[in-house]
C-alpha cells in the first residue's frame, strides 16, 4: 500500500517539477498520547529513509511529535505545516488518514482544505491479501507469529532487525556454532525459534541461523537473540548487525544431551545453506 502511494507521489512531483518528500512522525504520536499502547516499531528512521530513497523520494522529513505539536487542530496543522511550512503542490495518502486534534482531520475535511489552495489531492485505495487490508498491525501480528514468508510477501522485502553484538557466554563457540549475541535491537522481534536468514558485511552476503529465544538444553530462560554466520569467523564485538530473516525452521527445544543439541544445530546449519542463496 506504501509502496502505491510512494510511486504515485515520485509520478505527481515529477509532473509537478518539485521534490517529492514524504512526511512521517517521529515518534509515534501514540507514544506521547498513551505509550503504553505504543506499537512497537517495524523499522528505525534510518531504515524507513533508506527504504524510501530507494523508491526515488527525494526527501524524508519527520516532523517532532511534541504535545503541542499534537494540540494542533486540522485547520493549523494544514495552513502551518503543509502549506507554510512545506509550500506543498501536491498530496498523497491513504483513505485512513487522520490528522490534528482528537484525529478529527480526514480524507474528506483534508480534500476540501486542498481544493481550497488549489492544491493536487489523490487518495490511493488500500491493498488488500483476500478480504484484509494489508497494514501494519496485520505485519506486526505475522512477526510475532513468526510467519516470516508471509511478512515478506506483505513488505516486499525481508523483515530485518538490527542489534549491537555483545559478548555472550562463549558456549556457541565451545559446540562449534560460534554466535554474535544481538541487544538493543529497536524493533519488533519475530517469534520464539530457530530461523534462516541472512546478512551483509563489507558486502559479502552470508547465511545465518538465527535463534531467537531461550536455552532451556542448559537451563538458561533469558530471552536471547543469536545469530550463527556460516563461513565466517571474525571478530564482530561492538558492530552494528542487521539481519534479513527468511524463514522459521523449528521450535526451540530442550535436548536431553549436549550431543543431540549439537548434532541438532549440524541440522539446522544444513537447512539454513538450502535456504539461503548468498550468491544471489
Amino acid at each position: 500500500g506504501h509502496q502505491c502511494i510512494i510511486s504515485k507521489l515520485v509520478e505527481l512531483s515529477r509532473n509537478e517539477n518539485v521534490p517529492s518528500t514524504v512526511l512521517t512522525f517521529e515518534p509515534h504520536p501514540v507514544t506521547i498520547l498513551a505509550p503504553e499502547f505504543a506499537p512497537p516499531r517495524l523499522t528505525t528512521l534510518e531504515k524507513k529513509t533508506e527504504l524510501l530513497k530507494n523508491l526515488g523520494v527525494d526527501h524524508v522529513i519527520a516532523l517532532p511529535v511534541t504535545q503541542e505539536f499534537l494540540e494542533l487542530s486540522p485547520e493549523e496543522f494544514f495552513s502551518q505545516i503543509i502549506v507554510e511550512q512545506f509550500q506543498a503542490k501536491g498530496l498523497i495518502e491513504g483513505p485512513n488518514f487522520y490528522f490534528g486534534k482528537d484525529r478529527k482531520g480526514n480524507p474528506e475535511l483534508l480534500a476540501k482544505f486542498c481544493q481550497n489552495e488549489g492544491m493536487v489531492l489523490e487518495i490511493i485505495q488500500p491493498e488488500a491479501t483476500g478480504e484484509e487490508m494489508i497494514s501494519s498491525t496485520m505485519i506486526r501480528k505475522r512477526i510475532s507469529e513468526g510467519e516470516m514468508p508471509v511478512v515478506t510477501q506483505l513488505l516486499d522485502r525481508n523483515y530485518s532487525i538490527e542489534g549491537m553484538v555483545i559478548k555472550g557466554e562463549q558456549r556457541g563457540r565451545s559446540l562449534g556454532f560460534p554466535t554474535a549475541n544481538l541487544e538493543n535491537i529497536p524493533v519488533l522481534i519475530p517469534a520464539e525459534g530457530v530461523y534462516a536468514a541472512c546478512t551483509e558485511i563489507s558486502g559479502v552476503k552470508y547465511a545465518v541461523a538465527l535463534n531467537i529465544g531461550s536455552n532451556p538444553t542448559f537451563q538458561e530462560q533469558n530471552k536471547k537473540i543469536e545469530a550463527h554466520l556460516l563461513n565466517f569467523s571474525r571478530d564482530l564485538y561492538h558492530s552494528t548487525l542487521e539481519i534479513s530473516i527468511v524463514e522459521r525452521i523449528r521450535s526451540i527445544s530442550t535436548f536431553p544431551s549436549v550431543e543431540q543439541l549439537t548434532e541438532q544445530l549440524c541440522k539446522d546449519v544444513k537447512l539454513v545453506e538450502k535456504i539461503i542463496d548468498c550468491q544471489a
